[in-house]
């Protein structure tokens, strides 16, 4: 077990015992700098900083949520040529708080877009930019929404059945390579997509493909 609840994730032991540990130092160094980040908007500067300080608050704590969901699941995310699989290797080995994760992955995209029209605003039209508090509702609804549909995609369409975990056991068995440690008895903590049943654009597996889709509405809307 790494320290924190970390098991052994990778075979190669230089990566657990040197890139590992790494992780605990950026999850505390993000915690800490977000935290002050925080403090410093709404203690000192929040005035000065107009209705950018909403923003910078909502950034601050989504990014504190996103660090402690990454370090209760630790996901560890592999593709191959036809299936994608993700186990969290964190302390809690649970289908939903890796459903978690990726629900407040997506949250970053509608946020970002709030950020970039803020700026627009600010050099375009910078005297509605008092009012731009008013928009953040929006902001907040639309962020929640997309987390919705990520986390929707991982809990329902990830979800594993009995075809998806046949085409599993190559990796569990070692015969297709992986430097990640997998084994048969932590089989369903996994999320997993089976793009095609009898190869390449052959019987199509619907419902991950639904999952497919739910992800990339998400990042296409944002771009």
């Amino acid at each position: 077990m790494i320290g924190g609840g970390y098991e052994d994730v990778y075979s190669d032991p230089f990566i657990n015992d040197i890139l590992m540990p790494l992780q605990h130092i950026i999850i505390v160094a993000s915690l800490l700098v977000n935290g002050c980040l925080l403090n410093l908007v709404i203690r000192h500067h929040g005035k000065k900083m107009g209705s950018y300080r909403y923003l910078l608050c909502c950034f601050a704590i989504n990014d504190i949520v996103y660090t402690i969901l990454h370090y209760v699941s630790f996901p560890v995310p592999e593709t191959f040529p036809n299936i994608f699989i993700l186990r969290g290797h964190g302390p809690t080995f649970s289908k939903f708080w890796l459903s978690m994760y990726m629900g407040n992955y997506a949250t970053g995209f509608p946020l970002l877009v709030s950020h970039f029209l803020y700026r627009v605003l600010a050099l375009k039209w910078p005297r509605i930019l008092d009012h731009f508090f008013k928009l953040l509702p929006i902001s907040l609804v639309v962020t929640f929404v997309c987390a919705a549909a990520w986390f929707t995609s991982a809990y329902v369409f990830m979800e594993q059945d009995p075809e998806s975990s046949a085409f599993m056991q190559p990796i569990f068995n070692g015969e297709v390579y992986s430097p990640v440690k997998h084994s048969p008895e932590r089989a369903q903590w996994y999320l997993v997509c089976v793009y095609w049943t009898e190869g390449t654009f052959s019987s199509p597996r619907l419902k991950n493909f639904i999952a497919l889709a739910l992800l990339a509405v998400v990042m296409v809307a944002a771009y």
